[in-house]
C-alpha cells in the first residue's frame, strides 16, 4: 500500500500544481488569452470563458476525487 499512497501523493501534488498554473496563468492574463482563444475557436469571450471555467472547475473535482481523497484515506488510515 506504500506504493499506491505515494504514486497518490505526488499525482496529486503534480495536478495540484497544474491546476494553480493554470488558474495563475488566466488570472494574469485573462482578457488576452479569453480574446486569442476565442478568435481561433469562434466563440465569443464571454462563452470562452464560462467554457474554461467549467472545465477547470471539472479538473479540480476530478482531482479531488481520484487523487486526493483515496491518498488521504490511505493516508489516514493505514
Amino acid at each position: 500500500m506504500t506504493t499506491w499512497t505515494t504514486f497518490l501523493g505526488w499525482a496529486t501534488l503534480l495536478h495540484l500544481v497544474a491546476y494553480a498554473l493554470s488558474v495563475l496563468t488566466y488570472w494574469i492574463a485573462g482578457h488576452r488569452l479569453s480574446a486569442f482563444y476565442a478568435r481561433h475557436i469562434g466563440i465569443s469571450e464571454d462563452e470562452f470563458r464560462r467554457l474554461w471555467v467549467g472545465l477547470v472547475g471539472g479538473y479540480k473535482i476530478l482531482i479531488w476525487t481520484f487523487f486526493a481523497v483515496p491518498y488521504l484515506v490511505l493516508r489516514l488510515f493505514l
